[in-house]
């Protein structure tokens, strides 16, 4: 009785895996020519495993007795009907379990190719869906080669990936399948970038202009400053002043002139280039302000030195010293002319100071 039960219950688990395989949606992936390598394998040899299976099973439905046995020829299939001599004998009860077994392992493997392919398609799908929208966002940037151009590795991604990992999907490259997400994310990006580009130029125009036109008064104020220091500090060895704005203006009339023509993708390099310029201008302007200043106050600390001396020079008692005196106003003159020399001044205020040193230690 126990083993009467014990064949029911697997006939019944052997029939609902092979109905669940006969509906399974992987029997649709595997139909036809297009499946290729891995996949391949499986669409000729999956479909052939449940057929052998349903004829198995299709015996053992018709032997109820689990005491008995069936009659299999060379090819592994029940002999009876078929004119094919037996060549061994299995028992009902070993069959269902194998039977039971089989079933279970091809629904899992139906159920692995479905998922390899729904993956893959996911991917896919979203590889189309983004370069059918950067499609609709390069028409709408007015038709640009290089806009035209940018579509063209997303494209082709696509096509290899149907080409080879829709057909294949058991065996799907997954570098392959992640570089076609990310390029469709950064082609996307690109182009999403270039649109608010487009619509947003009018106002990025207009701050690159009043940069520039800042950076000029900027370049003139530090042109008048270096004519200060010039005039006042012999030798500066400052460069010529800065006078980047008139090309950078020059380059943006081009950038505008771009961008009435709708050459998006060079506009944009374009001005951002300038902007970078404008920016690396400004701070090369800064530094070169600041060390100008930095002549004039040099200069200054000089005379705050000598004077400092001076007033230690009297606390001292030395004023009246011929060659201090001497030695300071040499030290003075050069710092109250114009052009100072800064070396010389330099010189002479040390020379005050060593001599000055060197008085004070003679009189302890």
């Amino acid at each position: 009785m126990k083993r009467t039960a014990d064949l029911d219950a697997a006939r019944s688990r052997v029939a609902m895996a092979l109905f669940a395989c006969d509906g399974h949606p992987a029997m649709a992936v595997l139909q036809g020519d297009a499946c290729t390598g891995r996949t391949a394998e499986l669409a000729r040899r999956l479909p052939d495993e449940l057929a052998r299976l349903w004829t198995l099973f299709a015996a053992l439905g018709g032997t109820p007795d689990a005491a008995a046995s069936i009659e299999l020829a060379a090819d592994g299939l029940p002999a009876a009907g078929t004119g094919n001599p037996p060549v061994s004998r299995v028992a009902v009860a070993d069959l269902a379990a194998d039977l039971d077994r089989r079933a279970a392992d091809l629904l899992r493997e139906l159920t692995a190719v479905e998922a390899a392919w729904t993956a893959v398609s996911a991917r896919l799908d979203g590889a189309q869906a983004a370069l059918d929208r950067a499609a609709r966002l390069a028409d709408g940037l007015g038709g640009d080669p290089l806009v035209a151009d940018g579509l063209r590795p997303l494209r082709e991604a696509v096509m290899e990936v149907r080409r080879h990992d829709l057909a294949d999907p058991v065996a799907a490259a997954t570098a392959r399948l992640n570089r076609l997400a990310a390029l469709a994310a950064s082609t996307l990006a690109r182009l999403d970038e270039l649109a608010r580009f487009r619509e947003d130029y009018p106002a990025r125009s207009a701050a690159l202009h009043a940069a520039v036109d800042e950076l000029a008064a900027a370049e003139n104020g530090t042109a008048r400053e270096f004519a200060v220091v010039r005039a006042k500090i012999a030798g500066s060895g400052l460069p010529p002043a800065p006078r980047a704005a008139p090309v950078l203006r020059a380059r943006l009339r081009q950038v505008d002139a771009l961008a009435r023509d709708g050459q998006w993708p060079t506009a944009a390099t374009g001005c951002a280039a300038v902007a970078e310029a404008v920016t690396a201008a400004r701070q090369r302007g800064l530094r070169l302000r600041l060390d100008a200043a930095g002549l004039l106050q040099r200069r200054d600390e000089l005379r705050g030195r000598l004077d400092a001396y001076q007033v230690k020079a009297a606390a001292a008692g030395l004023v009246e010293d011929d060659g201090l005196a001497a030695q300071h106003e040499r030290a003075r003159a050069l710092l109250h002319t114009a052009p100072c020399d800064l070396r010389e001044s330099t010189r002479a205020v040390h020379a005050y100071q060593a001599a000055l040193a060197m008085l004070i230690e003679e009189r302890r």
